[in-house]
């Protein structure tokens, strides 16, 4: 179901600030998108995260451990945020592999 919402994602890029109703997120309000990743069907915890200088905005990543759930986040100073990407079987690289 997250790819379906990540597909929705790309066709409505251009309109981060606004969100359609038919999705469960996308692009919405930071703390309703947080909500969502927290909440009971996903259950998935910050990672990692990352500013970028060019406009301030934060990418994070959220995992879940129990079920390698993960969601990958942009969040902008005005109080929005965006699912770029999320999936299944997430793991964890604990030593250069090159």
């Amino acid at each position: 179901m997250k790819y379906f919402y990540l597909l929705v994602l790309f066709c409505n890029i251009a309109q981060a600030q606004s969100f359609s109703t038919r999705l469960e997120f996308g692009c919405d309000k930071t703390d309703k998108v947080m909500e969502i990743i927290r909440s009971s069907d996903y259950k998935e915890k910050m990672r990692w995260g990352g500013q970028m200088p060019s406009d301030q905005s934060v990418f994070s990543l959220w995992v879940n451990k129990s079920t390698k759930s993960w969601t990958l986040l942009k969040s902008s100073s005005n109080g929005y945020s965006c699912e770029i990407g999320a999936g299944t079987d997430s793991y964890l690289v604990e030593e250069e592999t090159v």
